[in-house]
């Protein structure tokens, strides 16, 4: 799929993305030549792979192509919200996808009692835990908005958008709210 980057009658394909991280100026540049591995580079010094890249540069690419982030539903907007959020805050990396297990465990649980194969107390591990990592990953996403939101609102005003902002109401999932919510489930 890389050979296709490569423009018809051209040997090579090369993309050079410069920008800053923190204060410090970054560049990351990529060579890619048919039936070759890729080089890639990042501030001048070669990394291993492209995989590398990802892993050492915090960045995300909108193309059109991800408008279902706009159009899509909140499902759409959460996933990509949380990928981004593992790749800013690396050490979250892990909340949505540990939530959505002790979600579905949870979920799992429900439907055993429904069908008078389990117990109420068997589920109740399950609720604590996903109040638990609920909790964390509202907590994470609303930090991300919060480090996000300054330099969003510096775009909007020079895009001539003055009152536009970035801006996260924090739910967290309690216990309580869980319990209370047990019946419906």
């Amino acid at each position: 799929m890389d050979a296709q980057l490569v423009r018809f009658g051209a040997d090579v394909a090369r993309v050079t993305v410069g920008g800053r991280e923190q204060d410090a100026p970054v560049e990351a540049d990529v060579v890619i030549r048919p039936r070759e591995p890729k080089h890639v580079r990042l501030n001048g010094a070669p990394l291993a792979s492209a995989e590398e890249l990802r892993h050492r540069l915090s960045a995300l690419v909108f193309v059109p192509d991800r408008l279902a982030v706009m159009k899509g539903g909140p499902l759409v907007r959460r996933a990509y919200f949380d990928r981004m959020l593992g790749r800013v805050l690396p050490a979250q990396a892990s909340l949505p996808s540990e939530y959505g297990r002790a979600l579905a465990q949870r979920n799992e649980g429900l439907r055993r009692i429904r069908a008078g194969v389990s117990s109420r107390a068997a589920a109740e591990p399950w609720t604590l835990r996903v109040a638990e990592l609920g909790t964390g990953l509202e907590r994470a996403r609303a930090e991300l908005v919060g480090l996000l939101a300054p330099p969003f609102a510096e775009r909007a005003e020079a895009l001539g958008l003055d009152r536009a902002e970035l801006r996260y109401d924090e739910r967290p999932v309690t216990e309580e709210a869980l319990a209370a919510r047990f019946d419906q489930d």
